[in-house]
């Protein structure tokens, strides 16, 4: 009852796209991170299956001071791992 999150697909190792080179058009999951968010519009224009995922960020910090401000949120419909859940497979812009 997880939920499937490729990771750092941003990142130039460690990622699907670093190691295949493409996100499969057929995929199955609907949310994927980035380190940078700014990196979500140059890669979806080569891995169109990412525009229907909702996208989330995480600094990838090894270090407190690399650690992103507290600007990045989910919205659930409550505090529960289950709303949380649900709020990243949700259909994207629901």
């Amino acid at each position: 009852n997880g939920v499937m999150v490729p990771a750092h697909l941003d990142k130039s190792s460690t990622s699907i796209i670093s190691n295949l080179g493409f996100v499969a058009p057929d995929s199955k999951f609907s949310c994927a991170e980035f380190k940078d968010v700014n990196n979500v519009d140059d890669i979806t224009i080569f891995n169109p299956y990412l525009r229907s995922c909702n996208i989330i960020t995480s600094s990838d910090a090894h270090y407190l001071e690399h650690i992103n401000e507290p600007v990045n949120y989910i919205e659930a419909d409550e505090l529960s791992i289950k709303a949380v859940l649900d709020a990243l497979v949700s259909p994207k812009n629901k």
